[in-house]
């Protein structure tokens, strides 16, 4: 089926497997963050590339004074996006910075109306075929979780003839004007990719009720309980952007996994906060276990003993019989990025980190060359 690998919820279409539109089959390649509007700062995603250059950029506007200072005890003041006007070093606490650069990560409240418009022009178009349905949001951006460069994932349940209407559809989208990056059209489901401004949406089309609504009122109950997972996802979520390990077409771990993975960690090893949160769930994921650990957001319902050794299997709440890493290719990619980050970690978590190069904990893993424009236009 469609939802074979768990792609329903991946922010992508429908992961790397199903009925054929998940395997790369359009707009590979073609991503926001390769496009200039993302968080990378240039160069093919290793970890080292990203470390060397994670400073090395200069905003054009430049407002904000960059430059390592001390104060008058001879303490060192760092200034990173999240810290615009900087920060005692030794004071740094990895939780407090981890709060800090998912303040700066969030979504304003334009580029939410953005959003939000987006989806109504998308379900206008929709009810002149489809009288009375509406487009809903799921995933990232119905958790509150959505970064800048997050696609918007939006579902139509209703939708019946589809294969007489996505014609329309899409002739109906690109007179708006939107590009539509790709589409596929089955029984009783179609998928449309559609490029909106600087918004890239994913809209599929049900005939009858939609799994990925379902999961909504269960992800937020969790945020509620596990306030500490939003900040680390947000971190996680960039550090795959910079690696390329974010788009479940081209084989990386979709944010519906990714946000399953967390909820395990800070459930089963219960962290005080975000920091420890973060530190726990690389060294968690860095390397396979030589037991198989099913990856559940509350108890697994799967037998261990059914998955096959150092295998990923990260249990969907709907259905507990889809592995929803089932089409992560890269996840050895992955493991190597978190085991890197993992080790540059563990260099600053000792009681005096002065003599550590490096700016701040999370600025050792990070690029953020480009997040200076937005620090700077908060500021503003």
């Amino acid at each position: 089926s469609g939802y074979g690998s768990g792609g329903y919820h991946s922010g992508g279409g429908y992961g790397s497997g199903g009925a054929g539109y998940g395997s790369g089959s359009f707009g590979k390649g073609e991503y926001p963050y390769e496009k200039g509007s993302g968080y990378r700062s240039g160069g093919q995603a290793s970890m080292p590339s990203l470390l060397m250059s994670s400073g090395e950029r200069e905003s054009p506007a430049a407002k904000i004074d960059k430059r390592r200072r001390h104060n008058e005890n001879g303490q060192t003041i760092v200034t990173t996006p999240w810290y615009p006007q900087g920060t005692l070093k030794d004071n740094i606490k990895l939780g407090e910075e981890a709060n800090a650069l998912s303040r700066l990560l969030k979504l304003t409240e334009d580029e939410a109306a953005v959003r939000n418009r987006c989806r109504s022009t998308i379900q206008d178009a929709i009810r002149e075929l489809w009288p009375g349905l509406t487009v809903k949001c799921y995933g990232s951006f119905a958790y509150g979780l959505s970064l800048p460069t997050s696609a918007l994932d939006l579902v139509c349940e209703g939708c019946t003839d589809l294969d007489k209407h996505i014609d329309e559809l899409i002739a109906k989208l690109e007179a708006f004007p939107f590009k539509i990056e790709g589409k596929y059209c089955g029984a009783g489901e179609g998928f449309c990719r559609i490029k909106a401004g600087s918004v890239t949406a994913n809209l599929s089309l049900v005939a009858g009720k939609s799994l990925a609504r379902q999961s909504v009122g269960a992800m937020r109950s969790f945020l509620e309980k596990y306030p500490i997972v939003s900040p680390v996802y947000a971190i996680i979520r960039l550090l795959l952007q910079q690696s390329r390990c974010n788009d479940p077409i081209d084989g990386g771990l979709s944010s519906y996994a990714l946000l399953i993975m967390i909820l395990h960690t800070c459930r089963t090893q219960e962290p005080k906060d975000a920091g420890q949160l973060l530190v726990a769930f690389l060294q968690q994921y860095a390397s396979p276990k030589p037991e198989t650990t099913v990856i559940s957001a509350k108890v697994a319902k799967t037998d261990p003993s059914a998955v096959a050794p150092n295998t990923l299997f990260v249990e969907d709440p709907l259905d507990h019989t889809n592995n929803l890493a089932q089409g992560c290719t890269r996840i050895v990619q992955i493991r190597s990025v978190f085991q890197t980050s993992s080790m540059t970690l563990q260099k600053w978590l000792t009681p005096r980190w002065v003599g550590y190069r490096g700016r701040t904990p999370l600025s050792s893993i990070l690029a953020y060359g480009d997040l200076w424009d937005r620090a700077e236009r908060e500021e503003a």
